[in-house]
């Protein structure tokens, strides 16, 4: 596969990227085998939980079409989509809805975005949030994103779960040596 001929490992078994757009385009695929699983997991949290929230962030939202699908499989619930394309005034009013709008149940959003300057916890009382998130090999801009749903002044629970497919070892593998790659080149 692309994949096994784009790494080698050293004489510690730790693995040599030689083509990123290999390991790249795998992790796409990854991504893309677990939009149904995003779609499950946020309709039992919607249904089983009251007055509960979802936030969902992808990586590769762009070259998957995961969000889109997302939207779709889930427009009872009134989702907003805030990514890259979205300008910033609209962002805001974006993010205010889903805060505020008992209607809007559901954020989808890049991880990317989503870990800086905004804020998705719940400032009303009641409106638990749970955020489902695809791992990045950027640990730092992951923790980021989940601290969003959990805030100074949060008003109910929130739980952030990190989603893997089938594939996890593989998704780890390669999480792990693009993390180490992404040191390196510091």
């Amino acid at each position: 596969s692309d994949l096994a001929r784009s790494t080698r490992v050293d004489l510690g078994g730790r693995p040599i990227i030689r083509n990123m757009g290999a390991i790249t385009n795998a992790l796409v695929m990854i991504e893309q085998s677990k939009t149904e699983l995003f779609i499950r997991a946020a309709q039992e949290i919607l249904r089983s939980i009251p007055n509960s929230k979802v936030v969902i962030l992808l990586n590769y939202h762009k070259k998957t079409g995961a969000a889109n699908q997302i939207m779709a499989a889930l427009a009872e619930y009134n989702p907003v989509l805030v990514v890259g394309g979205v300008p910033q005034k609209k962002r805001a009013e974006l993010v205010t809805r889903f805060n505020t709008d008992d209607r809007t149940r559901v954020f989808v959003g890049s991880v990317k975005i989503a870990s800086e300057s905004i804020s998705l916890d719940d400032k009303q009382g009641g409106r638990q949030r749970q955020m489902l998130i695809s791992p990045s090999y950027s640990m730092i801009t992951a923790t980021q994103a989940t601290g969003r749903v959990d805030r100074t002044g949060t008003l109910s629970d929130s739980q952030a779960t990190f989603i893997y497919g089938k594939q996890e070892e593989d998704e780890y593998r390669i999480l792990g040596a693009m993390a180490r790659k992404a040191t390196v080149t510091r």
